[in-house]
């Protein structure tokens, strides 16, 4: 088993907001372990940093404690990573899994959460992500995605991997490695 050293919130309290490529990775490896899980058709309900573990380049999503295999209607996820279906007392699915991971691009690309749950732990949210004009168009459409309210319109880890960011942050890397190898 591999030893894992930290975990994302570590990370983000000791060195604030990740560059976009850093981001972009983080997504795409929670992404590919989400992408994995929901197949065999189990919902995490936990994504948040502390359960997001580092060590090197290699992220690892983990602590299972409450993952289940069932659709729910249990309370069960992190105040500030609850999908709106989960604070409304509604029926929810995989689609929670998006969402948290949604709200986590965003705290770690800004160091703060997307929304402000404060005063009422998020009841009275008009649950609509609003644009940011620090983000690129390619960040803003992952994130919109993924923090969509109505969770049969909430975005796919498919859809995510697939995403022009990821892409993107991909051809980039291809490219510096190529040129490393000339």
């Amino acid at each position: 088993m591999e030893m894992m050293t930290t975990n994302l919130s570590n990370i983000i309290d000791s060195s604030g907001r990740l560059d976009e490529y850093d981001a972009s990775q983080v997504l795409k490896s929670i992404g590919e372990a989400l992408s994995y899980y929901h197949f065999k058709q189990l919902i995490h309900r936990d994504v948040k940093p502390d359960n997001i573990l580092i060590s090197g380049e290699s992220v690892k999503l983990g602590d299972f404690g409450v993952s289940t295999f069932e659709q729910g209607r249990t309370i069960c996820d992190t105040k500030g990573y609850m999908a709106p279906e989960i604070i409304t007392d509604q029926m929810y699915s995989y689609q929670v899994d998006s969402y948290a991971l949604g709200v986590i691009v965003h705290q770690i690309l800004t160091t703060t959460m997307p929304f402000n749950d404060e005063k009422d732990g998020g009841k009275s949210k008009k649950w609509r992500f609003e644009a940011n004009e620090s983000f690129s168009e390619d960040i803003m459409e992952v994130l919109s995605g993924l923090l969509e309210a109505k969770p049969r319109k909430r975005w796919t880890m498919k859809q995510v991997l697939e995403s022009t960011w990821i892409k993107k942050e991909e051809e980039k890397l291809i490219t510096i490695q190529s040129y490393g190898d000339a």
